[in-house]
């Protein structure tokens, strides 16, 4: 995948913008996994 991303980086011409554009999206949700929030906020708010 790092590979992948320095090429499109450098050679993003001959690599071609569709298998880019799909190595962007794989990072991202890489990154951001599938949308679901593991966390869920307490019920009663926190007093300060």
């Amino acid at each position: 995948m790092k590979e992948l991303r320095r090429r499109c980086k450098t050679e993003r011409p001959t690599m071609g913008d569709v298998l880019c554009n799909h190595v962007a999206e794989a990072t991202n949700k890489r990154f951001f996994g599938d949308g679901k929030v593991p966390y869920t906020p307490p019920e009663a708010p926190p007093k300060f």
